[in-house]
């Protein structure tokens, strides 16, 4: 089985459920700003003008600084970020193509281009035994005044969200192993959480079986109690167990666009509320390595995935509530709860099966920095082996 939600921008988060017979994104360790005319520890021929809050490099100059954050942040991968300016005198085609190179311990590990506009870039760093690292910066432009401005540099512990941050497809390790056969099976269930209301209070179906790009979608918030605690919606779906099934597994997956580029609402949608019968109330969840997302400007399209076995332990009603995405056109949001259940009886009413559980989280677009094309490997499925007797 496939669970999609559909996108305009083809935007997947793609949970593959297959059967055979508070997010923390860490500390900031640096951030340049260059207000007041400081260079904030660069050097080589970078310069500072009026005052204005940047860093400027002329063209085929370096712009260098050496970060030492630290014995505690050595050896480690971490993320820098920064913007800044070109003029339009930047080639970016042609016999002569201008580059801002950046350079890692003396090694060039990024080339971007552009003209006459701002530009917000990420990439990843690594420090040395003692924390250290050292940045250069250089613009490789072929006219005197095709000269770079630095905005700001950042240096943080988790990637931005202001550049994509997909996740391949792997293989979930189900109860803590990598195969599983089991007397038992995979049950799917969910729902959007936002609707087409047709200027109505209530959800409306609008009979389409194409596409939902053309219809606004507000938000569906059907619990009372969701609505009390201020919640953006909420939805549900019930879970149906048999007598002698027990839960070894549940994952709750959900997804969402943005439109806006708040860094904090952004952040803010790794975080959901979910209500079961075990819980009686919402508790909130936070997804921390599931949590992926694509941009393209200001549409932030996301990802997350929680395991929540502790909280699916019996039939009954679902709530999913307060998943972040915007009332707009060209929306699509939802979640869907995989849980993996085990026969306990001695009389199996289910039949052996090998469970297979990968996921995942990619877009798939034309344009922009999204990929034309996402090819994944899906194997390890067997059949299980019946023993004899």
């Amino acid at each position: 089985m496939t669970y999609l939600t559909r996108y305009p921008k083809q935007l997947l988060y793609l949970i593959l459920f297959i059967l055979v017979p508070s997010i923390n994104f860490g500390a900031q360790l640096a951030y340049d700003d260059f207000n007041n005319g400081s260079l904030d520890g660069w050097g080589g021929d970078a310069y500072t003008w009026n005052n204005n809050g940047y860093m400027y490099i002329n063209r085929d100059q370096i712009a260098t600084k050496t970060y030492n954050l630290g014995t505690s942040y050595a050896n480690q991968t971490l993320y820098v970020t920064f913007r800044y300016y070109v003029p339009s005198t930047w080639e970016t085609s042609g016999s002569y193509v201008d580059y801002l190179n950046v350079f890692m311990n003396g090694s060039l590990i990024k080339q971007y281009q552009g003209a006459g506009n701002y530009y917000i870039e990420s990439f990843e760093i690594t420090t040395d035994d003692n924390g250290l690292v050292t940045l250069d910066v250089v613009p490789d432009s072929t006219a005197s005044d095709e000269w770079v401005g630095i905005d700001y540099f950042s240096i943080s512990t988790t990637k931005s969200l202001t550049s994509n941050n997909p996740r391949p497809f792997t293989k979930v390790n189900v109860a803590g192993a990598e195969n599983t056969n089991i007397y038992g099976d995979l049950l799917v269930i969910g729902n959007q959480s936002l609707c087409w209301k047709n200027g109505t209070s209530s959800c409306v179906d609008p009979g389409f079986t194409a596409s939902n790009n053309s219809y606004y979608q507000e938000y569906a918030n059907l619990d009372p109690e969701a609505i009390a605690n201020g919640y953006l919606n909420s939805t549900s779906a019930d879970l149906t167990l048999n007598a002698n099934d027990q839960v070894i597994e549940a994952w709750l997956y959900w997804i969402g666009r943005l439109d806006t580029d708040n860094q904090t609402v952004r952040a803010s949608a790794a975080t959901i509320r979910f209500k079961t019968p075990t819980t009686g109330g919402y508790v909130t969840l936070t997804a921390d390595e599931k949590f992926n997302w694509m941009v393209d400007g200001s549409i932030f399209d996301y990802g997350a995935a929680v395991n929540v076995t502790q909280y699916v332990q019996q039939s009954g009603r679902y709530w999913v509530a307060d998943l972040k995405a915007t009332e707009m056109y060209n929306q699509g949001s939802g979640w869907a709860l995989a849980v993996i259940v085990e026969d306990q009886s001695d009389i199996k009413i289910r039949s052996m099966k090998n469970i297979s559980l990968f996921d995942g989280f990619n877009g798939v677009y034309n344009s922009g920095d999204y990929p034309a094309s996402v090819s994944s490997t899906i194997a390890g499925f067997l059949t299980p082996k019946l023993e004899s007797g």
